[in-house]
């Protein structure tokens, strides 16, 4: 992770984010639109929701190890807060399903 934010690396850091964003976002939508028609969650834009919960991760938490604990702590629960709302859920709901993934010990 060092290597790719250095500054001589941006080219390669925007292609990551590129192809991951490409890869993600239908993966994303097809979650999205699986909850909306299980009543979970509420959108008219599971693309466009897609497209922003992913970029506002990779933007918020691209050098997340690099964050101290409490603020690292703070996005994590601000990300799971307002992905809630965005998709109208109750809060607290996605509280299980997506803090793993911001574990210190995660893939």
């Amino acid at each position: 992770m060092e290597q790719i934010h250095r500054p001589q690396n941006a080219l390669m850091h925007q292609k990551i984010q590129e192809r991951l964003q490409a890869g993600m976002n239908p993966l994303l939508m097809e979650l999205l639109e699986e909850g909306v028609a299980e009543g979970i969650c509420h959108t008219d834009y599971p693309a466009e929701v897609a497209e922003m919960t992913f970029l506002y991760a990779t933007v918020a938490f691209d050098d997340h190890a690099a964050l101290g604990g409490e603020e690292r702590r703070r996005k994590t629960e601000a990300f799971i807060y307002n992905l809630e709302r965005l998709l109208q859920m109750e809060q607290g709901s996605m509280i299980e399903a997506v803090l793993p993934l911001f574990s210190d010990s995660a893939p």
